[in-house]
């Protein structure tokens, strides 16, 4: 539904700040990127769906990536740290997610940040 908080849009890439990184994407085909999301504290890597890291060369890298970053990346609640892990396991299940646009589409590999974890309301902005 349009006023959800994960609706996507009506089609695969329509929504204009998606559109925009998508065609910056192609153009420019980076080796690494990071994208920011809210909330919650974790380091999220490919693959959205379980069962399709098996068919990744790089799951191992993309898992020790988000596993040592999360290390050093404090969460809002003091003495605690980032979780680590692919959106299925540390969240839900995500099909067309940035990380596995990003990794299949141009082979880039990166991670996807979880903020504002103790932020009033969780998502920021409202």
């Amino acid at each position: 539904m349009t006023g959800d908080d994960t609706y996507r849009g009506p089609a695969a890439n329509s929504e204009p700040t998606t559109a925009g990184l998508v065609a910056l994407a192609r153009q420019q085909r980076p080796v690494y990127y990071v994208t920011y999301h809210t909330y919650g504290p974790y380091a999220l890597h490919p693959f959205g769906c379980s069962g399709v890291q098996a068919s990744s060369p790089d799951f191992r890298t993309l898992r020790e990536m988000s596993s040592e970053v999360s290390a050093l990346m404090e969460a809002d609640t003091p003495g605690t740290w980032f979780q680590f892990g692919t959106p299925w396991e540390v969240l839900y299940a995500v099909d067309g997610d940035m990380d596995a646009w990003f990794y299949g589409e141009i082979g880039s590999m990166g991670l996807t940040f979880e903020l504002n974890g103790g932020a009033p309301g969780g998502f920021q902005p409202d």
